[in-house]
């Protein structure tokens, strides 16, 4: 009889490792296509949002091989006498503690994966500009609101699988498992730093896009060609109405118009730069010349200050773009045809600015012709395809970081994000050393 057991064990133990030698190739090939769908020839992270579907899929594959692995050193009889034995105990340990954790870290990736293709497909069939031709449903904010508890749920097992992954004792693993814990490890830190970037963002965005209601934006289109100290002039700009992640309604105005609104309600005159008050004969500050000033948040709490005096709705924030970044998105989109003074115009990227000037000398047609073209590349937008929309919003992000676009929120922990990410267009010298900055400006009288 005991000659029978110890057989009997034996083959039990042969075909045990055996199967989690099978189980551990299977996983490995799992993490193998993985890794290609997220991962560049150069190891960047590359994964666009068409990849999300996909990559859930791939991730609930891994995910049923882990639990077969997961089975196979779980095995009744064998895998607890197994777990008590020299040597093997050691490596069968290692490999519960490493499997399991694989299990989670793999259904947190798939489960985060969804959520994002959720998030995707709302996008897509919404976008991010409001249009009553659309049918209803939820945006792309509203499926990020709505998981939002998911989301942070993810985020503290992601932390804590991170912390058990550290004190895995991958010394004792199988060569197979060690071969795919050597792969999974560069990946896992990629996935952390992109986490660290972005999630903390999420705050932001929300209140940022109007999660909670009606969000309203001055935008200021500003004319490189004549430079203040914080950007170019504000000859035209935008009231834009956000909600749940969508533009909704939007004026593209004369500044004039602003001007005339203050003027009509200010009590106290405020003084204009020198420069102004000398070269131009104006002696008042008006809100086309706020932005001679260096620092935007200055700038941006002037604005705030003179749109509430004009009896204008409240802001959340205010963006001034230059031009550009309409170029930049220009070349994203292709060109547009516009009608100015009854022809249609051709704009591009490398004719809009040209297209501008040209109309400088006729003041109420030089802004006109911006909030035609304004309208035109609005429209253009509302019809663009998924993948032009995520390039359109990295081309955002990368006019930020250059401070082509500046970004103010009056909400404080939104402003605290957007100082942090170097988007505000504030002045940031270090404290310790004594700084002088040159801020050149010209005028067109």
């Amino acid at each position: 009889m005991l000659a029978l057991a110890v057989v009997s064990f034996v083959i039990g133990a042969s075909w045990l490792a055996w199967s989690v030698s099978a189980a551990y190739h299977a996983v490995g090939d799992d993490v193998a296509r993985v890794e290609a769908r997220v991962v560049t020839p150069t190891g960047s992270v590359r994964l666009t949002p068409h990849d999300l579907a996909p990559l859930a899929a791939d991730l609930g594959q891994t995910q049923r091989d882990l639990r077969w692995l997961q089975r196979r050193l779980t095995t009744p009889i064998v895998a607890p006498l197994l777990r008590h034995m020299p040597y093997i105990g050691r490596r069968l340990r290692a490999s519960q503690r490493a499997v399991t954790n694989g299990l989670e870290l793999t259904t947190i990736a798939q489960r985060g994966a969804a959520i994002g293709a959720d998030t995707y497909a709302a996008y897509q069939a919404h976008g991010v500009i409001a249009d009553a031709d659309t049918a209803a449903g939820p945006t792309w904010l509203d499926v990020v609101v709505d998981r939002q508890a998911e989301l942070d749920d993810l985020n503290a097992r992601f932390d804590a699988a991170l912390a058990d992954r550290a004190t895995l004792d991958a010394d004792a693993l199988p060569h197979g498992a060690r071969r795919t814990l050597a792969e999974l490890d560069p990946l896992l830190s990629r996935v952390q730093t992109l986490r660290d970037t972005y999630y903390p963002l999420l705050p932001l965005v929300e209140s940022a896009l109007g999660a909670d209601g009606d969000t309203r934006y001055l935008v200021l289109l500003q004319d490189s060609q004549e430079l203040h100290q914080s950007g170019g002039f504000p000859g035209t700009y935008a009231d834009v109405d956000v909600r749940a992640g969508q533009v909704g309604a939007y004026a593209i105005n004369n500044i004039r118009v602003f001007d005339i609104a203050y003027l009509a309600h200010r009590a106290q005159v405020l003084p204009a730069p020198a420069p102004i008050q000398r070269y131009i004969g104006q002696q008042e500050l008006l809100p086309h010349d706020v932005n001679w000033a260096p620092d935007f948040p200055d700038v941006a709490h002037e604005l705030i200050a003179m749109h509430a005096i004009a009896q204008l709705p409240a802001l959340a924030g205010v963006v001034a773009v230059e031009y550009s970044v309409v170029q930049d998105i220009l070349r994203l989109v292709g060109p547009l045809t516009v009608p100015i003074e009854g022809r249609d115009v051709t704009i591009d990227a490398d004719n809009i600015v040209l297209t501008i000037e040209t109309y400088r000398d006729a003041q109420e047609t030089h802004k006109a012709v911006v909030g035609l073209i304004g309208n035109a590349l609005i429209e253009r937008l509302k019809a663009a395809d998924g993948p032009t929309r995520a390039a359109i919003a990295q081309a955002l992000k990368s006019a930020a970081d250059r401070r082509q676009l500046q970004l103010y929120a009056t909400d404080a922990t939104s402003q605290a994000q957007l100082h942090a990410h170097g988007w505000d267009g504030a002045l940031q010298p270090d404290p310790g050393t004594p700084t002088l900055a040159m801020a050149v400006s010209n005028l067109t009288p």
